[in-house]
Parts: C-alpha cells; sequence; structure tokens
C-alpha cells in the first residue's frame, strides 16, 4: 500500500527516471483507486496502462502492489512523461511518489510526481 516513508526497500531503492483494454478494466469501486497524498509513494509492478480516459482523455495505470491487490492511478502529464522517458511498460517494477509540488497547467494547477523504476 501507499508509505508516506521512503524505506531502503522500497521507493528509495529504485533508480530516478530523467495498449488495449475493456471498459470493465477499470474499477467502480474507491478502493481500487490510489489517491497519493503529499509525499506517500507507491512501488509495484505495472499490470496494464489504459489510454484515452474520462473526460481529460488521460492514462490509468493498474499497479500490482502484491499478489491480489491491484490498484488503479490516474496518470497525469508529470507521471506520463516520465514513464514515456524510462520506456517502462508491462511487467517492469514503477515507484510513484507524490512530492507534494503544484504546477500550472491549462487546467489549473497540476501536481508534480517523481517516478523510479529497477
Amino acid at each position: 500500500m501507499a508509505s508516506d516513508q521512503d524505506d531502503s526497500g522500497g521507493f528509495a531503492a529504485l533508480s530516478p527516471v530523467e495498449g488495449d483494454y475493456d471498459e470493465d478494466d477499470l474499477g467502480d469501486d474507491s478502493d481500487d483507486w490510489l489517491d497519493l497524498e503529499d509525499g506517500e509513494s507507491v512501488v509495484g509492478e505495472l499490470r496494464k496502462i489504459r489510454e484515452d480516459c474520462g473526460e481529460y482523455n488521460s492514462r490509468v495505470y493498474r499497479l500490482s502492489l502484491g499478489p491480489g491487490e491491484e490498484k488503479l492511478m490516474w496518470g497525469n502529464a508529470s507521471v506520463d512523461r516520465q514513464i514515456d522517458q524510462a520506456n517502462v511498460g508491462r511487467g517492469d517494477v514503477v515507484g510513484i511518489k507524490n512530492t507534494g509540488e503544484t504546477y500550472e497547467t491549462e487546467r489549473g494547477e497540476g501536481i508534480r510526481y517523481e517516478v523510479r523504476t529497477e
């Protein structure tokens, strides 16, 4: 699950980073979705990336956090750009951290995330 600590075996141990799905792939239950608070991070295996979801045609990432524990996370420009730059794909381990920093976008304020991979 999400952690607000950078322990040596989790997010901090990963290196920084300079599909085809049915509608049923998106969970309806709020427990299916990750919403990282300032300073929180998550590490998991990337299971799926779904393009063009929701009102803003965003990505949705499906992460496996452990046996039988999969969570969904909305992408944003910060996460998507780093995932693309690192060429992260299905089966790769990825760490995502909400840095607590914000930036201005066309639609208002965005949250800056840090992405790390093995």
